[in-house]
């Protein structure tokens, strides 16, 4: 594989964060730009942070970095929140649940189509079955509380579904 230098990661890092125009907590925000290029770089969690730490110290204008305590800052890219400001101020409040609502259904639709794609509901099914006495009883009740969620997801999915209908 080959090598990124930090600006070219910060290049990309930028691009990621333009998806993210209501923010993204740091810590999610290296995880997803690992993710993103750990199948076509070599690099570790640590090069990720390392070159990403003070990326609103490395582009300036770029992004915006508030901290809202020790463990929660977040980073936003620059211009997004002026123009949804200016946008939102002119919604009613019915306008912007709906579209609350709606941010919501494609976050959950998301994550549904995830955990179907990847077959996760069957393969916790076969995991329970299959070591369902050697498992822990922490063991069982996180795949258990998986499933439940994944559950919980998709019956969310369908009444946001139905919320939305009845409000057009």
């Amino acid at each position: 594989m080959k090598r990124i230098t930090p600006d070219k990661l910060r290049d990309i890092a930028i691009s990621i964060l333009q998806h993210y125009p209501r923010g993204v907590k740091q810590s999610d925000f290296w995880k997803i730009v690992h993710e993103h290029l750990s199948d076509k770089y070599d690099l570790t969690a640590y090069t990720v942070k390392n070159a990403l730490w003070d990326i609103e110290e490395q582009r300036k204008g770029e992004v915006i970095k508030i901290r809202h305590s020790p463990k929660q800052v977040v980073l936003y890219p620059v211009g997004s929140d002026e123009e949804d400001d200016e946008f939102e101020s002119n919604l009613t409040q019915e306008e912007r649940a709906n579209m609350a609502l709606s941010e919501l259904a494609v976050t959950l639709s998301s994550i549904s189509m995830t955990a179907e794609a990847h077959g996760l509901t069957k393969e916790l099914d076969s995991l329970h079955k299959i070591y369902k006495n050697e498992l822990s009883v922490d063991e069982l009740e996180a795949l258990i509380s998986l499933k439940l969620g994944i559950e919980l997801i998709e019956k969310s999915l369908k009444t946001l579904s139905k919320v939305k209908q009845g409000g057009e």
